[in-house]
């Protein structure tokens, strides 16, 4: 698939897009089954970075309460 049609995705995906640009996209895309699995993939990917950014965050956000605790107890 063309590096200008992910472009488009990516634009779409982040709600960059005109109403007008949004239609005409999700119309070719529903007329091209290629272009829906690239689209279908771009969001499990989109959907799998952010779980692994949220996950990561709650890991940081534990480890400064533990942290805190830890030397809370040493002192």
């Amino acid at each position: 698939m063309k590096k200008d049609f992910q472009d488009r995705i990516d634009e779409y995906i982040l709600g960059r897009m005109t109403d007008e640009e949004k239609a005409q996209f999700e119309a070719e895309v529903n007329q091209d089954e290629s272009k829906r699995e690239q689209l279908e993939f771009t969001r499990n990917v989109k959907s799998a970075i952010s779980s692994r950014e949220d996950k990561m965050a709650k890991l940081k956000m534990m480890q400064r309460m533990y942290d805190r605790e830890h030397q809370q107890v040493a002192a």
